[in-house]
């Protein structure tokens, strides 16, 4: 994801609250994400 990709899906929120969204991390970043927690 680039900054126009973040810009372009932050209106598309804005444009819809009642809608739910969410950003799911890849998988093949799971062993850095718990690296950078410890």
């Amino acid at each position: 994801m680039n900054a126009d990709e973040a810009i372009e899906m932050l209106d598309c929120s804005q444009t819809y609250p009642n809608l739910v969204s969410q950003i799911v991390p890849a998988p093949h970043t799971y062993q850095l994400i718990k690296r950078l927690r410890d």
